[in-house]
């Protein structure tokens, strides 16, 4: 992300949403923000108390469950893409866009619950329909757009929800 948003170019603004920001500075902003987030959430668990807490005296404090701070670190990936990819032309011109469709890959390899899976790509599938549609909106005298778009949404909505339904199928399960 951080490489995509260096080769963003200076003082060019995508989106209509975002008039006058700046996308490369901008964007490096957001990924640093949402970096130092997901990282002190996961730092700041149970799983990584035994190294924090001779800092802090062995305060009472034993920190959030690794569960959570993963799910909320999911989630914070989730907007950060849904930002970059607004500020950067929407889900047709982003180059952030396949962004989208690494997460739940992402969740897939590190052993979350199939419920979570289908909660993060039911997220983003919405997040990346609503900004095929939204952003751009359809020209309605214009079918061949109209076409283009639906078509588009859907081969890619359906990828999503094929790649989801096979990691979750095949990946192997706990003994």
């Amino acid at each position: 992300m951080l490489t995509a948003s260096l080769l963003i170019r200076r003082n060019h603004s995508f989106s209509r949403w975002a008039k006058g920001f700046t996308n490369h500075n901008g964007l490096i902003i957001i990924v640093a923000i949402s970096a130092l987030i997901s990282i002190f959430s996961l730092v700041f668990s149970d799983n990584y108390s035994s190294t924090w807490k001779p800092l802090f005296n062995y305060i009472g404090y034993n920190g959030w469950a690794w569960s959570y701070a993963v799910h909320f670190s999911f989630i914070i990936n989730i907007l950060t893409v849904l930002l970059l990819v607004t500020y950067t032309g929407g889900s047709i011109n982003s180059p952030f866009q396949p962004l989208y469709f690494l997460i739940p890959s992402l969740s897939l390899f590190l052993h979350e619950s199939n419920q979570m899976i289908i909660l993060y790509a039911s997220i983003i599938a919405l997040s990346f329909i609503l900004q095929v549609y939204v952003y751009e909106p359809i020209n309605l005298s214009d079918s061949d757009t109209r076409r283009h778009k639906l078509a588009y949404t859907m081969v890619s909505v359906l990828c999503l929800i094929v790649t989801c339904f096979i990691g979750i199928i095949t990946r192997p399960q706990s003994p």
